[in-house]
């Protein structure tokens, strides 16, 4: 997730639109040391504990949570569990990223385009 979002075709239009902090979570063994504190009470509360990572929540500036990463039913709103996108990269998790995109900033189709040609480069099946 983090090498498209810095990818150079697209990552202007992330480092205008959004504020990332990363999270560690679920590392094992001697890994795990390396969890952020409180990270593990978070990803519980916002994804529940048998979502996969990566896990991606979007917050307005007041703290409202805007969007996460994971998939719905059209209408269902963020109190109902869906299915994690993790990194999207399947033409259906690429669409529902970029309409997520769309909800949250000022995309324009140019920008729009450009993560979508970026993010289906991941899907290697």
């Amino acid at each position: 997730m983090e090498a498209s979002i810095n990818d150079p075709s697209c990552s202007a239009y992330f480092q205008k639109s959004y504020v990332f902090v990363h999270l560690t979570v679920l590392e094992r063994g001697d890994l795990k040391k390396t969890d952020n504190p409180g990270a593990d009470t978070m990803f519980v509360k916002y994804a529940g504990k048998n979502a996969g990572i990566p896990f991606f929540l979007l917050f307005d500036k007041k703290g409202n949570l805007l969007a996460d990463s994971q998939i719905r039913k059209e209408g269902e709103g963020l109190d109902k569990p869906g299915q994690n996108m993790g990194c999207p990269s399947a033409d259906d998790e690429v669409a529902a990223f970029v309409g997520i995109l769309k909800k949250t900033s000022k995309i324009t189709d140019v920008e729009a385009a450009a993560v979508t040609e970026r993010f289906k480069k991941n899907n290697v099946h």
